[in-house]
């Protein structure tokens, strides 16, 4: 199985770009070739196995090259996770329109689309592709505690199909925690968040251009945060935090939305290295954010 390297800016630096991947890479170490990607070497067939942004644009550029090209998404829709970015995010950053271009894009490209396909290795077998390109997402980890009946432990997926109080715990630093405690403040929440980051990480995945407003506001709308720390307990409407100085203190809390860090997912295609070239891509093999996923899925479909 293959990870391809991938440089990231961030905080202050150069940024990609989650719709134009070569920003940054063109004429370089990543992308010495330019902006096209090289043509088909021989006859292939590619299977991308994920329909989130990475696995979208690994198939695009693959099929792009000349390679007959077939994407499984075990969901029964392409996106991922964009439809849940917009529906926290908001409609200003056209995630919906770039889902469109991307579906779009394979449609012009004639990649064949399976959606509501569980993939396992035996099915890859069978299928018997040449590459396999695995773009399954990360997988977020267990915060390790039970929530109650008055306050329960949430995902990031579902908390705004919820009800529940009005004090909420968001665990974790990452782009959806921020994106998540800020959704909830808008929607009058009173929100802690608690992270075993250092404040530091406060965002981490976010663009450096986002963090630049987005952190003001979320201070400027009173919202507490408590880096170094751990959630210890839940109980009926608190929570146990210990901060990083050792000082436990007990938080009022209707809801925990679990958004602590996803941890790579790469069991498919660690199952299928040896068998068939395999590269994984995205979350899966380095969970970040979207412009490096996309970079990846790139990177990998003008790789093989």
């Amino acid at each position: 199985m293959r990870v391809l390297p991938l440089f990231i800016y961030h905080l202050g630096m150069m940024e990609g770009c989650r719709v134009n991947p070569c920003k940054g890479r063109v004429f370089g170490e990543e992308m010495p070739e330019g902006y096209e990607p090289p043509a088909a070497d021989g006859q292939k067939n590619v299977m991308v196995v994920g329909g989130g942004p990475a696995g979208m644009e690994a198939a695009r550029v693959a099929a792009e090259r000349g390679y007959t090209v077939s994407l499984y998404e075990d969901d029964d829709s392409l996106g991922g996770l964009l439809s849940f970015a917009e529906a926290i995010k908001g409609p200003h950053e056209n995630l919906s329109q770039y889902r469109s271009y991307l579906s779009h894009a394979l449609e012009l490209a004639g990649v064949s689309v399976t959606t509501g396909q569980e993939v396992t290795a035996d099915f890859v077998r069978e299928q018997n592709p040449d590459v396999v390109i695995v773009a399954v997402g990360g997988a977020r980890q267990e915060l390790g505690l039970e929530g109650t009946e008055s306050t329960p432990v949430l995902s990031v997926e579902e908390f705004s199909l919820t009800d529940f109080g009005d004090n909420v715990v968001v665990a974790g630093f990452n782009a959806q925690a921020l994106d998540s405690a800020l959704y909830l403040l808008a929607h009058g929440k009173t929100v802690t968040m608690v992270a075993e980051d250092d404040i530091a990480n406060l965002g981490k995945g976010q663009s450096a251009k986002m963090l630049s407003f987005v952190l003001p506001a979320l201070y400027a709308v009173g919202c507490r945060v408590i880096p170094n720390a751990t959630i210890d307990a839940i109980g009926d409407g608190q929570v146990t935090v210990t901060d990083g100085a050792g000082i436990e203190r007990t938080i009022a809390c209707d809801a925990v939305v679990n958004a602590i860090d996803m941890a790579p997912n790469t069991a498919l295609a660690d199952e299928l290295e040896g068998e068939f070239d395999v590269y994984a891509v995205g979350d899966c093999a380095d969970p970040w954010d979207i412009q490096a996923a996309v970079a990846t899925g790139n990177l990998a479909a003008r790789a093989c």
